[in-house]
């Protein structure tokens, strides 16, 4: 029996077919648009020479960076207000480690 906490619904970043956001990408020079790209977030525009974020299983499914950096924003601020240190550190797992607060940030003491 497995004693690893289940991430509440709403963490994970997730495709409209449920599959985890991983996937950083630039366009290539010689890549070209097929046609624009959105965020499928908040519908601003994806220039082909930003980053966007996208499922590995090729969903037609993009999110820019704003609403990347904003989606994992939410997640540790949520966390920060969990008073269980052992939530907070699931919660913070998920967090991808290049945007987690160091463990000495004063908004992680508790």
């Amino acid at each position: 029996m497995s004693t690893a906490m289940a991430l509440p619904r709403g963490i994970e970043l997730i495709c409209k077919n449920g599959h985890p956001v991983t996937k950083f990408k630039k366009l290539k020079p010689w890549q070209g648009h097929v046609r624009d790209r959105a965020c499928n977030s908040c519908g601003q525009p994806i220039d082909r020479k930003a980053f966007r974020w996208r499922c590995n299983e090729h969903c037609d499914w993009d999110i820019c960076k704003v609403c990347y950096d904003r989606h994992w924003t939410a997640v540790i601020v949520k966390a920060s207000r969990i008073q269980d240190p052992m939530r907070r550190a699931v919660l913070l797992n998920a967090v991808p480690e290049d945007k987690r607060p160091a463990p000495d940030d004063p908004m992680m003491s508790r």
